[in-house]
Formats: structure tokens, sequence, C-alpha cells
């Protein structure tokens, strides 16, 4: 009886030991991967993969790029994730260029008076951008 005793003991006291050594190497490989760069694109077709020539060019950008993103506000979902996936590559063009790739989500319905709004869409407008007329439903059909 004071035999299985100790095992039992001895077998929580090296499972606490092994959960201690499992604990510190992953803070320590955590610790270490953080020095490294990488990403990892699961997609088959490489959706979410900058070409080296993208990644070359962002390496080597000698002024600064900023960009206007017209995508914010309350939004239909689809809009939503369309302006997620903008911030996302806009993030992964940051990771390569650092400070020279800025960008700024804009909500164009809140830019001021009727009268400053009006010439920010006229001007948006004018730029290429056409507006579109969204249909959703919602709770009520």
């Amino acid at each position: 009886m004071e035999i299985n005793k100790n095992q039992r003991k001895s077998y929580k006291n090296q499972v606490y030991r092994d959960l201690i050594i499992l604990f510190i190497t992953i803070v320590l490989v955590n610790y270490v991967a953080s020095f490294f760069f990488t990403r990892i694109d699961l997609t088959a077709e490489k959706r979410y993969t900058l070409t080296n020539t993208t990644k070359n060019i962002l390496t080597h950008l000698n002024d600064v790029v900023y960009v206007k993103v017209y995508l914010d506000g309350d939004l239909p979902y689809g809009f939503k994730r369309l302006s997620n996936s903008i911030k996302e590559t806009l993030d992964d063009f940051r990771s390569y260029a650092g400070d020279n790739v800025q960008y700024e989500f804009i909500n164009p319905a809140e830019s001021g008076d009727k009268k400053t709004q009006k010439e920010l869409f006229k001007q948006l407008y004018q730029k290429g951008l056409t507006p579109t007329n969204v249909q959703e439903k919602d709770d009520e059909g």
C-alpha cells in the first residue's frame, strides 16, 4: 500500500515537471520566433501571398505611399469584409515597406456639412468612383 502511494506521488511530480518543461519550451519558442518575420499562406492558389516583385517594390520605396480607403462607417456585411480584406493587404504592404506605406479609412458620409459632403462625392465621382445602390435584407425582410 505504501509503495502504491509513493508511485502515485512520483507520477504526479513527474506530470507537474513535464507540464512546467512544456510551458517553458513554448514560451522560449515563442520568444525566439518573435525575432523572425514569416507569413504562411495555406490557400491552394496562394491568394494571400505577395509576389517577390511586389515585396521588392515595397522594400525599395523611396517615398511615402498614402492610401485613402473610402470604406468606413456603417456598411453592409459584404463591404465590411472587403474593408477588412483591404486593411489586411495594406498591413502586409506595411510589413515590407515600413512607414513608407500609410493608409486611412474614411467614411465619406461623415465628411462634415452637406455642402462639403456633396463636394467630396463630386470629387470621388470625377476620379472614377461611381456610386452603387446596395440592397440589404434585415430581420424584417
